[in-house]
């Protein structure tokens, strides 16, 4: 007689995990960019602004993709924390990415601004996310 498998409980957030794949996958493609054609185009400071964008895209990735992939784990909603680090990632790395790359037309003194809003958000992200981990006990 066949034995049964129980039906899989692991419950995924799609679209949280599809972002955080994409932004992951996008960090990479940044990286190796930076790592093989644009080390030779940018000045070092534009270079290690890129750098920084690619890791911290890389970084907000990971946190969407861990709380996808584990979204039944949690016994609160994830979908303001992950909204954070989404607006939060693309504002700060993208806004790098812009800097860097065009830095010699005059966008940074327009879109700097947007870089420590983008980290802010972030911030509250990890902070919302401590809240309801302590609060959810």
């Amino acid at each position: 007689m066949a034995q049964q498998l129980k039906p899989n409980t692991f419950s995924v957030n799609k679209s949280t995990t599809i972002i955080g794949l994409i932004f992951i996958a996008f960090a990479i493609v940044m990286g190796a960019f930076g790592a093989h054609y644009f080390e030779n185009v940018l000045e070092p400071k534009q270079l290690k602004s890129l750098r920084t964008g690619v890791d911290y895209q890389f970084y907000a990735g990971i946190v969407l993709l861990i709380l996808g992939l584990n979204y039944n784990a949690f016994n609160f909603s994830i979908k303001l924390p992950a909204l954070f680090f989404v607006i939060g990632a693309c504002c700060f790395s993208f806004s790098l990415y812009a800097i860097s790359l065009f830095y010699q037309s005059g966008v940074s003194s327009y879109v700097w601004p947007v870089t420590p809003i983008g980290g802010l958000l972030m911030i509250l992200a990890v902070i919302l996310l401590l809240y309801k981990v302590i609060k959810n006990d």
